[in-house]
């Protein structure tokens, strides 16, 4: 087999392992207050325990695309993406909660969507929510994560993509607004309250290749080596 040949066995085993680019994951983090909230189940260390002036953060993970999501937005003023296995897809976000040290998971395959807004009449908006009912260490519960913040004079965001990044902290003159509930259903016993978000950011998760990707990847990396050792196979004939 020559190199030409060699050459054209990589590309087609390449493309026998090529896969579409996959969807990319942003990481939405939040961060702030609990201007009022209790914990009865303990979801976050001591039962009964008051959560007011506690710190909270809040993590979501946008997947975008997300395969059956639904998206609408004129591209100039608002966006608003949803999905979930309530409505036959699949969710774009999902999302935690960590307060006093504790990680709680939230939700988001169930039903989850986010806001962005910049509609030209003073009024930039950004929104996310995620809920799930879901089974933890045999425990049946049901949890929410809704976290808002908006502001009149429309420079918290530039545009309506979901995926710009972002770094901003809340403002005394921006608007805000946030629950999060989580309830055991085995028992009826719940941790809830409000949130009052400091900041927020948006940023990229830096992704490594998928698995077809790796494949393709050491298929090329083994024909090029195939194609070295030919080489000096045929230098050293040619030598003779």
């Amino acid at each position: 087999m020559n190199i030409v040949k060699i050459a054209l066995a990589t590309a087609v085993l390449a493309a026998g392992f090529s896969t579409p680019v996959q969807a990319a994951k942003y990481i939405v983090t939040v961060k702030g207050v609990v201007p009022d909230g209790s914990d009865e189940a303990g979801f976050f260390g001591e039962r009964n325990a008051s959560l007011n002036g506690q710190a909270f953060t809040a993590i979501y993970t946008l997947t975008f695309p997300s395969p059956g999501a639904q998206l609408r937005t004129d591209g100039v003023s608002f966006t608003f993406y949803s999905g979930g296995t309530s409505s036959g897809s699949v969710g774009p976000l999902s999302s935690t909660l960590t307060i006093k040290g504790v990680t709680q998971q939230m939700g988001g395959p169930s039903n989850s969507y986010v806001i962005r807004v910049n509609n030209g009449n003073g009024l930039d908006l950004l929104e996310y929510y995620a809920t799930d009912l879901s089974s933890v260490s045999g425990v049946s519960r049901s949890t929410f994560l809704d976290i808002g913040i908006f502001s009149r004079s429309m420079d918290i965001i530039n545009s309506v993509n979901l995926t710009e990044p972002l770094d901003y902290t809340v403002r005394s003159s921006d608007g805000t607004f946030g629950r999060f509930l989580i309830a055991n259903l085995n028992t009826g016993s719940r941790a809830l309250g409000s949130l009052k978000a400091q900041s927020i950011t948006v940023k990229a998760m830096t992704g490594v290749p998928e698995p077809a990707a790796w494949m393709s990847m050491i298929a090329g990396f083994g024909l090029t080596g195939a194609v070295l050792r030919r080489r000096r196979t045929m230098a050293g004939v040619g030598a003779g």
